[in-house]
């Protein structure tokens, strides 16, 4: 897609470019990346539910994006979001006792709609009412912005680096 900029930007294919990886190489870090494109928090949960996530010094859970879609009713996808997010705190620290966790917000512009906002509340209360889980709320401080050469619709293999770069920097 051309930018404004009049730069080609493409979105990641490669899990050489994803932010993760990105954070291995800049931190010096094992990381394991267990994102999945298009999953909601509903579809983590539920893929993982049964795997022995144990092991991890901490983890970073960066869903929320497709929260919207797990229900048609803004408020049920909400609500269910919310239920979903907690069950993966809970899941985790079950396998990691005190597991240091970060919450990331959905990237700028991504919030289109009532649920989304719900979702980016949702994130944010969760981070304020549970011990341990802190935010990181790309929605305001991201520079992962529509229409640059970090991100077209999903982020650019540039914009992954520039995720890495504020997710470290938290």
């Amino acid at each position: 897609a051309d930018t404004p900029h009049g730069t080609q930007t493409r979105t990641v294919t490669d899990q050489m470019y994803s932010y993760p990886t990105f954070l291995a190489k800049m931190y010096g870090v094992n990381t394991v990346n267990m994102g999945r494109s298009g999953f909601s928090s509903k579809d983590w949960y539920n893929t993982y539910y049964n795997e022995d996530l144990s092991g991890y010094d901490c983890a970073i859970i960066a869903l929320g994006t497709n929260d919207p879609n797990i229900s048609e009713n803004p408020q049920t996808a909400i609500e269910e979001s919310y239920i979903y997010l907690n069950n993966i705190i809970d899941k985790l620290r079950t396998d990691n006792p005190f597991i240091p966790m970060f919450m990331c917000t959905t990237l700028p512009n991504w919030i289109i709609n009532t649920a989304g906002e719900g979702v980016r509340a949702n994130i944010i209360q969760i981070c304020n009412e549970v011990d341990n889980v802190y935010l990181i709320d790309l929605y305001e401080y991201s520079k992962c912005i529509i229409d640059t050469p970090y991100r077209a619709n999903h982020p650019t293999d540039i914009g992954y680096l520039q995720m890495a770069r504020e997710i470290g920097g938290a």
